[in-house]
């Protein structure tokens, strides 16, 4: 990376499997147009879903994917039960829980990714 190059620190977050298309992106660009991510930046990934995409890069032999501290798979267990026991989410979640959307992805409905991030709203601090 050129020397005269300077950058801000900032994180990068990519919420849900469109949000995780859009960080890869942003990581290809930087690693080859750079050869590498400049230490000031970084990628978080918030998902339901724990799949993870991998990017093949355009000007060398190398496939790009996000590390595990870049990604945090946001699997809700139990949300049934998750729901009752709060009464602000039990408040705006309509129903009926879509239960097996919940622990394999959030199926696109973000009524479903607001409850992932607030059942994992402790990993935050």
């Amino acid at each position: 990376m050129p020397n005269n190059q300077e950058f801000r620190r900032i994180l990068l977050i990519g919420l849900g499997g469109s949000g995780q298309r859009v960080l890869l992106h942003l990581k290809r660009q930087f690693l080859d147009t750079y050869g590498v991510v400049p230490p000031s930046v970084r990628f978080l990934c918030l998902d339901t879903d724990l799949s993870k995409m991998s990017l093949r890069s355009l000007v060398r032999d190398e496939e790009y994917k996000l590390s595990a501290a870049e990604f945090l798979h946001m699997q809700v267990r139990n949300p049934a039960q998750f729901i009752r026991e709060d009464p602000i989410v039990d408040s705006w979640f309509i129903r009926p829980v879509p239960m097996g959307a919940l622990e394999r992805g959030a199926g696109q409905v973000r009524q479903n990714g607001r409850l992932a991030f607030l059942y994992h709203l402790n990993e935050f601090n």
